[in-house]
């Protein structure tokens, strides 16, 4: 295997399989023999970027750009590597440039379209997903980040929209699921979100945030036993979810069971002792069973730590 071409075209073999450390060490005989070896040069970045060396795929990359500018691809992996390395606008321009290359890569737009969502520009990263979406209509990722730039900007109705189509498209999403999910739920439709979060369990019931969300649908269409539940699975998945001990401590307040209300207020408590709320429900549990004085001590912390409340 003498020439360069055998060498690059085996470095190439090896890539596609997987084995990157054979990959590399045929790029770097070609590179030892041509130092200008474009597509060698942005073979390395590529594989600098699939082990998470991003500064060394930048060096890489802008020295297969330097020999050969043409290969939109070549800048689309620059802008990859910049993004990992929250260097978003020369991720930007990367993928820009990119575009101006390769006006129909819908991988391109949507990657622009979150780099500027990550840089507060959410209506400037709707317009990039929906070219994405119109070189590529089936594209699941460009209709979520569609939504969640929308969704950024407060266009509530047209979030949901493009949430749906999301489902539609990939009725799994988990994402989606959650986001859309909260969304209706923000729009006093708790039947919406509530369909929404038991998909959720169902695909992730080892999913702390999964059980929360449901057991707050639950609390909403004031199913508040299933919400009991669904909080407690909350805190066997994870003891230290702190919003989970809020949210019990208030439901059993509620259901007149000041015995567990205050185990939750101080489970919570332990967590966050500068809670106002978790303060205010010890205080209504402690009340309930008839101890006065005690209860007196911490609605006067609550108070304290959250004057405006009082």
């Amino acid at each position: 295997m003498s020439s360069i071409r055998d060498h690059y075209q085996a470095g190439l073999g090896f890539h596609d399989s997987g084995n990157l450390q054979q990959a590399e060490q045929m790029y770097r005989q070609v590179l030892q023999a041509d130092p200008r070896h474009a597509g060698a040069l942005h073979r390395m970045g590529v594989i600098a970027l699939q082990v998470g060396q991003n500064q060394a795929a930048v060096e890489f990359l802008r020295a297969a750009i330097n020999v050969d500018a043409v290969p939109a691809q070549y800048h689309a992996h620059l802008a990859d590597a910049h993004a990992n390395l929250n260097q978003l606008n020369e991720a930007a321009a990367s993928y820009r440039k990119t575009l101006s290359l390769a006006p129909d890569f819908a991988e391109a737009h949507l990657s622009l379209g979150i780099v500027l969502r990550r840089c507060g520009k959410p209506a400037e990263a709707t317009a990039s997903c929906r070219a994405a979406i119109r070189v590529r209509p089936q594209f699941v990722e460009a209709h979520f980040n569609l939504a969640c730039a929308l969704h950024e900007q407060g266009d509530l109705s047209s979030a949901a929209a493009a949430y749906e189509g999301t489902l539609r498209i990939h009725p799994d999403h988990a994402d989606a699921l959650v986001n859309y999910g909260l969304l209706v739920q923000s729009q006093g439709r708790p039947d919406d979100a509530l369909e929404c979060f038991e998909r959720l369990v169902r695909l992730n019931p080892n999913s702390a945030l999964a059980h929360f969300n449901r057991a707050n649908a639950y609390g909403l269409k004031r199913m508040l036993r299933e919400a009991v539940a669904g909080y407690q699975e909350t805190l066997r998945l994870e003891p230290t979810y702190g919003a989970a001990y809020h949210h019990l401590a208030v439901l059993y307040n509620e259901l007149r069971q000041p015995d567990a209300a205050l185990e939750c207020a101080l489970k919570g408590l332990e967590l966050e002792p500068d809670s106002a709320t978790l303060c205010d429900n010890l205080a209504f549990a402690l009340h309930t069973q008839g101890r006065g004085e005690e209860a007196l001590v911490w609605y006067r912390k609550a108070v304290a730590l959250n004057p405006s409340e009082s």
